[in-house]
């Protein structure tokens, strides 16, 4: 494999690894917005969980360009397959950093499921007051403005 291929490799790689630290610092913060429920930071914090997400696609799509691979074709096997390529022919050893990769994407998608949990538990319960507010919930007895039960 020619050494400027190695090198586009080794760069998409690191950059992808920063993205991923970036995606899980966000996480982290949309997590502890999402605990404090505070709604205006939580807008912020999505927006620049998406800026990082598209980061991360455009680093993808040229990542699958230097690999010379179509769109559509799933990145991960062909990327494998070029690192212990780089690895056997003696040109550069990218494991450790795939390694990185890995395990960082995997920590993003462990706080992100847990933030959609939380998302989801959120909503539930907002759910249900509206319906004891409204008087949708056949089975809660509230108390109106005079005291009665109604």
């Amino acid at each position: 494999m020619e050494t400027l291929k190695a090198a586009a490799i080794a760069q998409s790689l690191t950059t992808l690894l920063q993205q991923y630290n970036d995606l899980q610092m966000i996480l982290k913060q949309e997590s502890e917005c999402l605990q404090a429920t505070v709604a205006e930071t939580l807008l912020d914090i999505t927006q620049a969980k998406y800026q990082v997400l598209n980061e991360i696609l455009l680093t993808k799509q040229a990542l699958q360009t230097t690999l010379d691979m179509n769109k559509d074709e799933p990145i991960e096997g062909k990327l494998v397959e070029a690192i212990n390529l780089l690895a056997v022919s003696g040109e550069v050893n990218l494991g450790g950093l795939w390694q990185q990769l890995h395990t960082q994407v995997e920590a993003c998608q462990k706080l992100n499921a847990i933030n959609g949990r939380t998302i989801y538990s959120s909503l539930d319960i907002t759910q249900k007051m509206l319906q004891v507010l409204t008087h949708q919930d056949a089975k809660v007895e509230v108390y109106d403005n005079l005291g009665v039960m109604s």
